[in-house]
């Protein structure tokens, strides 16, 4: 793991988060390095927030956890 990986395991466990949810996480980030080919910390912020998001469709009724 990647001295950026390794610090965003260690400050998500100090966080309290899940396994489950550091493993999202860091599956997300591996996804953009690979998308981008290149180490999140050599992107730009407007790389990052450009980055295309999945879309999720909700089941009528339930709402989304985060709204885009």
């Amino acid at each position: 793991m990647t001295r950026l990986g390794k610090q965003m395991q260690r400050d998500m466990i100090l966080g309290g988060f899940s396994p489950r949810t550091r493993e999202a996480y860091v599956g997300a980030v591996a996804a953009l390095a690979k998308h981008y080919q290149r180490s999140p910390d050599q992107m730009s912020h407007q790389e990052i927030q450009t980055y295309p998001r999945p879309t999720v469709e909700w089941a009528p009724g339930i709402a989304p956890l985060h709204r885009q």
